[in-house]
């Protein structure tokens, strides 16, 4: 990727976060992406960075995985109270305790996949962040020129997907694909919640129309329009007439919204896209 590449500044955004490598990857991950955003950079030089944050203050020797927050009650009550979301979903009655276990049990699962990922690559088990980078570097996520400290790192254009470079398996597959597909059309449900105008006192619940209208109105091609009302519906809080993975595009059916269903799934209503990774 060159200097001057526009999609340069994308690259977290298409690769990291849409691409799905955030799911796949330890948040440190960033520590060493974020710096080569601005530009190719040496390993020594990407180090450097790395040692200003407490988190990897030991450069490429810091641990890879972040430590397990170990809950109290007392705080899991004052998170809750104060989530603006609401009940994520089913484990959000549970004690600490519970709630430690299960944050050990993904992390072990975690690492346990990593490590099959590791071998197949012929890499070390991922443990520190200079693991993390041969890592990434296996699966073509970086280019690096040379070798030791002096040695070139830069972001690859064409990264390729997990599925792609890891040999997940068949559920975690399509589970990445699923999740890849509503990334790439959020916004276009979020286009649509807007039509409703969920803030006005007199919003509307109900909308007659056809794909192709909806297209023309927001500007959208009809399949992307498609995709969005079916993420949606999806949710359960929209509904429609027709069975919108059938329908023509200029067949009439009606969108409806359940308004008290959408205030329980806390909709963010967005008009610009910003998405934050986590592990």
């Amino acid at each position: 990727m060159g200097t001057g590449d526009n999609q340069r500044g994308l690259w977290l955004q298409q690769v990291y976060v849409r691409g799905g490598w955030m799911r796949q990857l330890p948040a440190t991950a960033i520590g060493i992406f974020g710096p080569l955003l601005d530009g190719p950079k040496t390993v020594n030089e990407v180090e450097d960075e790395l040692r200003l944050s407490q988190e990897t203050a030991e450069g490429w020797h810091s641990a890879a995985w972040e430590s397990l927050r170990q809950w109290t009650d007392e705080e899991l009550v004052r998170l809750r109270a104060d989530s603006p979301f609401g009940p994520a979903d089913d484990e959000d009655d549970q004690d600490a305790e519970a709630v430690v276990a299960n944050d050990a049990a993904r992390r072990a699962k975690h690492l346990a996949a990593m490590d099959h990922y590791s071998q197949v690559l012929g890499c070390q088990p991922v443990r520190t962040v200079g693991d993390l980078l041969d890592f990434v570097v296996a699966c073509g996520l970086l280019t690096r020129v040379g070798a030791g400290g002096t040695a070139l790192l830069d972001l690859t254009a064409a990264a390729l997907l997990p599925g792609e470079a890891l040999p997940l398996p068949a559920s975690e597959q399509a589970a990445e694909d699923e999740m890849r597909w509503q990334r790439a059309h959020e916004e276009h449900a979020q286009a649509i919640i807007r039509l409703f105008d969920p803030h006005a006192v007199d919003r509307i619940e109900r909308v007659r129309t056809t794909l192709q209208r909806l297209a023309r109105r927001l500007d959208l091609d009809v399949e992307s329009v498609r995709a969005g009302a079916l993420i949606l519906i999806g949710e359960g809080d929209f509904t429609a007439t027709r069975d919108l993975e059938r329908t023509l595009e200029h067949q009439v059916f009606d969108l409806v919204v359940d308004w008290d269903a959408f205030a329980n799934k806390r909709i963010t209503i967005r008009h610009a896209q910003l998405e934050q990774p986590d592990e």
